[in-house]
């Protein structure tokens, strides 16, 4: 019954002062009985009983409006008998009648309560008979009262990442690779990174696999674009040749229909083309980077390091402080609200997969297997959302309407998109609201970071890596 309802009601609240366990509220001039009980902090039931009059009443109603409706062999319109049209069509007023007593005294209460729901309740317990009140229960989910005890005068260490040469040396030969060029080779073998178009049937287990051949599928070895194996094996082929590479791939491989089998490949190379990279040198420079000459270049990058660094800096000091915030302050979170930042990570993920090129069929497959890492990290972010909310609330930070201008358009700009066209889009979107959202986070952050004592610490790249790769293998 709950799922055919649409009874949610949205709000951001920071809990309510609780009613009396029994309330008559009025609905139609008749009282209804109410019992609310809590849960937990984040959940009330609502016991709920209608009068007969008003069941008896929307009956009515809904038996009149239908016999306008219908024509019933042997009777003119309008004048069938309430006895015959219940005989045809008793099973759907019932199911009518129920839906809209549900639904009118519920949001007559959460109104009446002042009761900001999340989604919409569990509905329960439904005992609709003949000449009884219509009695049912619904569980609901709501924003916890969030008291917030510590956030001010905190301490954290910002750790920035020392720029070496070796790192604009790095991003210069990414650059480089950027404007490579590629060149048909008919003699040359492949080499890595090199551009290739192959065709190859697929048998699994020695049978063909009709779904595994590909004809002219255009590859950059090096970029495990298909299978990394195969790639490999590719490495040293000439335009024209032919192989047979086996496979055995792993028992949790993403693609089912291959995982835990041999695999036998018979490739032809189709085309090479070779990876030819231009010369680092002042004609480069002015080329990528608009500089007049390789020193230039390298101070600009340079600059562009250490301040992409001092951002992710700033960035990993703002979650720091947020779970610092969670540590301190343990509140109890809604489970819809956790279910539905777990279902934007699996979307996030999805569509981290499909750009890799893995099949969003096979990933949902993996997705259920990892579901349960995702419930931990979803719901600290929950947490971490609602305490700053509290807090913009306590230190009255609030976001203007010039502020989400200003965001608005530098985010068109950046984007390359027509201002006002980007604005429709977002209102039709209800991103404007989401961006708003987002900039009172940002505005509460930068709060906190301002009223907490914050050192700084120079260190080297390899010491942030170590740290990251220990925080994958917990």
């Amino acid at each position: 019954m709950a799922d055919a309802l649409d009874l949610g009601s949205s709000g951001q609240p920071w809990g309510f002062e609780s009613p009396p366990s029994h309330q008559f509220i009025k609905i139609k001039d008749k009282e209804m009985k109410v019992e609310i009980k809590e849960i937990n902090a984040c959940k009330k039931e609502l016991e709920i009983e209608v009068p007969l009059e008003v069941v008896n009443r929307e009956y009515e109603n809904a038996y009149n409006t239908l016999n306008k409706r219908v024509k019933i062999s042997g009777f003119r319109k309008g004048k069938t008998p309430r006895k015959i049209l219940e005989r045809y069509y008793k099973s759907n007023i019932e199911s009518d009648v129920l839906q809209k007593l549900v639904s009118d005294s519920y949001l007559k209460i959460v109104e009446e309560n002042k009761i900001k729901a999340l989604g919409q309740p569990k509905i329960d317990n439904v005992e609709l008979e003949i000449d009884k009140p219509l009695r049912y229960t619904a569980t609901v989910e709501i924003l916890p009262k969030i008291e917030v005890s510590e956030y001010k005068g905190l301490e954290f260490t910002k750790k920035i990442i020392k720029v070496s040469e070796k790192d604009v040396d790095e991003e210069l030969e990414r650059l480089r690779e950027q404007s490579a060029k590629f060149e048909v080779s008919e003699q040359k073998s492949i080499e890595k990174y090199d551009y290739v178009v192959i065709s190859f049937e697929r048998f699994i287990n020695n049978t063909l696999d009709e779904e595994g051949k590909k004809e002219n599928l255009s590859l950059s070895i090096g970029y495990n674009m298909t299978y990394p194996e195969l790639e490999r094996e590719l490495i040293g082929m000439k335009k024209g040749e032919e192989k047979e590479i086996e496979i055995n791939f792993p028992q949790d491989f993403k693609e089912k229909k291959i995982a835990g089998k041999e695999v036998k490949f018979k490739v032809r190379i189709n085309e090479v083309k070779k990876r030819i990279l231009p010369d680092l040198d002042d004609d480069f420079a002015k080329e990528v980077g608009d500089c007049n000459n390789l020193g230039e270049l390298r101070n600009k990058l340079k600059e562009e390091i250490i301040k992409s660094e001092q951002h992710r800096a700033e960035t990993l000091l703002k979650k720091e402080s947020i779970d610092k915030l969670v540590e301190l302050n343990n509140i109890e979170v809604p489970q819809i609200l956790v279910d539905e930042r777990v279902r934007l990570m699996f979307f996030d993920t999805q569509q981290r997969l499909k750009y890799q090129g893995i099949k969003l069929e096979d990933a949902a497959i993996e997705l259920d297997k990892v579901k349960e890492p995702f419930i931990g990290p979803a719901t600290t972010e929950v947490k971490g959302d609602l305490i700053l909310d509290r807090i913009a609330e306590i230190e009255n930070i609030s976001v203007s309407d010039e502020e989400v201008e200003k965001r608005v358009k530098e985010i068109s700009k950046s984007v390359n998109q027509n201002y006002l066209v980007f604005k429709q889009q977002l209102i039709k979107n209800k991103g404007i609201d989401r961006l708003k959202d987002n900039l009172k986070k940002e505005k509460t952050l930068d709060f906190l970071i301002n009223h907490s004592k914050i050192n700084e610490e120079i260190v080297e790249r390899q010491e942030i890596l170590n740290k990251s790769d220990k925080g994958k293998g917990k």
